[in-house]
């Protein structure tokens, strides 16, 4: 049976599986060096590409332009038709965050939440 405190991080320090001790602050580094230094690592960490904001208006007839992402300024139930035409229903959703969700149409019956802003 291996020996579980051995698996204990401690000061900061991290156990490999093969039993070699990782300084915490030296991964964070290296992958800041990675991301943030090095712009040509093959991922930035620059955040949405969206240049645009519109107010959304719920509408069960009208589509909206597809969405690169979809803020929610209040909570709640949003049914939506998603890009590629399938029509969801998410549950609870979160205020005050974007959530990375191509839509073509947030529709007014089923919709709880409000002050939807669409990134394009």
């Amino acid at each position: 049976m291996p020996d579980i405190n051995r698996y204990q991080p401690s000061s900061g320090r991290k156990v490999k599986e093969n039993g070699d001790l990782v300084n915490t602050a030296d991964m964070i580094e290296a992958i800041y060096k990675a991301f943030v230094v090095n712009k040509d690592a093959g991922m930035q960490l620059n955040g949405s590409k969206a240049v645009k904001a519109v107010a959304i208006v719920p509408s069960d007839t009208v589509d909206i332009p597809v969405t690169a992402g979809l803020y929610v300024g209040t909570g709640g139930d949003i049914k939506m038709t998603m890009s590629d035409g399938s029509v969801v229903t998410r549950k609870n959703v979160a205020g005050g965050v974007t959530h990375p969700w191509s839509i073509k149409r947030i529709w007014a019956g089923g919709t709880t939440a409000s002050d939807m802003v669409g990134d394009y």
